[in-house]
């Protein structure tokens, strides 16, 4: 009988102090797991924070970004592209975000969408704020070298 309190007593404690998080804690949780790429862990985290400032009223931009990458990373990708919209829509590193919802789209083979004339402006309106690079190390011939074609490419806009 004793093991038995004592069994609900830690688990009682236990739950407490998983409910002590704040949604603090978790962005920064959901940080360290990026770090060590445990993706999933960071997306749950993320999440967890965004529930929790969105409860009290709040907005943390950068959380929908980290959701993102974190959904992309685990090939969530409809999840991913509701964050990187809600990303977009609070002018959070729109560029990145255009550059990697097209990334998303082609990952989920939704060409459709794809070529839909909001997914394409929103993705010519990413290459010209970013100068016309599309993603470090891409260039023309596909061996990550810089063969000149960023310069042309960012000459060209």
């Amino acid at each position: 009988m004793k093991n038995v309190l004592l069994l609900v007593l830690i688990f009682g404690v236990s739950l407490l102090n998983a409910q002590d998080k704040s949604a603090k804690d978790y962005k920064i949780e959901g940080a360290e797991a990026y770090k060590v790429k445990d993706y999933q862990k960071g997306l749950t985290s993320f999440e967890k924070s965004i529930q929790m400032y969105e409860a009290d009223g709040k907005v943390d931009t950068s959380l929908y970004y980290n959701a993102a990458i974190c959904a992309l990373k685990v090939k969530d990708y409809d999840k991913s592209l509701q964050y990187f919209n809600r990303s977009i829509n609070l002018d959070y590193k729109p560029c990145k975000s255009q550059l990697y919802k097209a990334n998303a789209y082609k990952k989920k083979k939704d060409y459709a969408t794809m070529e839909t004339r909001s997914v394409l402006t929103g993705f010519l309106s990413a290459l010209i704020l970013c100068g016309g690079v599309l993603v470090s190390g891409c260039t023309s011939n596909g061996k990550g070298t810089n063969n000149g074609s960023t310069k042309a490419a960012q000459r060209s806009y």
